[in-house]
């Protein structure tokens, strides 16, 4: 049976309301509005999670703990079991791209092991996923923003599985490390697929740490492997050419796997 919110004459929810649940009532109201079932006019029919974030977002400290520990358990319900509701795929509104929307915003450290674990196992991957649909992606991210600092090793590997679709997320959770060079997972090793995607999605990995961390950061990072970009991202990075034998100047090399 559904909670009833209480809502103002303002059509917002009374956030005060919610410490009147208790710990099964409020499961089953955030269960609810992550998949949509509520009656809250400012719930966004596109996005219904953001109100639980919202009344996470104002409330005390003990609300907060409970709010929490009931987003663990349905991940955990996530993980352990393959049926479950969360994991259907419907898209980047699905119930289960929510609750992980949820659970990285609530940056609970006691999450990490099933994300982690549904990553390792790969439960949710879908080769033939596209980006819209793929919930393994969405794991990924959430392990991001939930600021877990992975090695490079466990980023290649992710990168290894779908190397245009995951080398967004792979940037910016190796750049949680401070003193990481993001850039490495890229030419460190052998050599990843190229294509005009790879270079967008590199391009505006460098726009957003630019904005957050300076040019200078961004610069000395990428200076490491200059001699071995395509020559236009050298150029789009302001570094030197790379040398005639760059490996990403030709056509083949640009179509290399990951070995």
């Amino acid at each position: 049976m559904s909670v009833e919110p209480e809502v103002l004459s303002n059509g917002s929810l009374n956030t005060r309301w919610l410490r009147t649940l208790d710990r099964s009532e409020m499961r089953r109201w955030v269960s609810d509005v992550i998949q949509g079932r509520t009656d809250v006019p400012d719930a966004d029919p596109d996005a219904p999670h953001y109100l639980v974030l919202e009344a996470y977002d104002g409330a005390d400290a003990d609300l907060r703990d409970l709010m929490r520990s009931v987003v663990r358990d349905l991940v955990c319900e996530m993980a352990d079991d393959p049926a479950s509701e969360w994991r259907k795929v419907e898209g980047d509104d699905s119930p289960g791209a929510r609750l992980l929307c949820v659970a990285g915003s609530m940056r609970d450290s006691d999450l990490v092991g099933p994300i982690r674990g549904m990553i390792e196992s790969q439960a949710l991957l879908r080769p033939d996923a596209c980006v819209f649909t793929d919930m393994h992606g969405r794991l990924l991210q959430a392990l991001v923003k939930l600021g877990v600092r992975e090695d490079q090793g466990f980023w290649r590997a992710q990168l290894g599985l779908a190397p245009n679709r995951y080398l967004g997320v792979a940037l910016r959770g190796r750049a949680l490390d401070r003193d990481a060079n993001p850039f490495a997972l890229l030419w460190a090793a052998a050599p990843l697929p190229w294509d005009d995607r790879m270079q967008a999605t590199v391009e505006r990995f460098v726009d957003v740490m630019t904005n957050e961390r300076g040019t200078v950061w961004v610069t000395q990072r990428a200076s490491e492997y200059a001699t071995l970009m395509p020559s236009s991202l050298a150029e789009r990075l302001g570094l030197r050419e790379p040398t005639a034998n760059s490996p990403w100047d030709s056509a083949p090399a640009r179509l290399a796997m990951v070995a």
